[in-house]
């Protein structure tokens, strides 16, 4: 993998450098990531404070549009069963975003 966004922090930040190859990228959103461990994987590890704009926003789904980025999607629940998506992801054994579909 070429690039991780970590939005949770923790022992997900350790997971992330983990699948990250050589010359990888991680962007920590909740803390400042380790330079130590970024070091021991070869990665470069950086730290995000900022808010993003409307623009940056329609950056990223416009490379996500492209394939340029991709996400890895694990499963897709509708809105009214958030229970099973939150049971999925609570017992830690999906690869990839859960994801919530809400109908019109």
């Amino acid at each position: 993998m070429d690039l991780v966004v970590d939005t949770v922090g923790g022992d997900t930040e350790t997971r992330s450098m983990a699948v990250l190859k050589q010359g990888g990228i991680l962007v920590a959103l909740t803390q400042p990531p380790s330079q130590e461990n970024a070091q021991k994987h070869g990665i470069t590890a950086k730290f995000n404070t900022k808010f993003p704009t409307y623009a940056d926003l329609q950056t990223i789904a416009q490379l996500m549009a492209d394939g340029t980025i991709q996400a890895e999607i694990d499963s897709i629940f509708p809105l009214s069963q958030t229970n099973k998506a939150l049971e999925k992801s609570e017992s830690k054994h999906g690869r990839g975003r859960i994801l919530l579909r809400i109908d019109s």
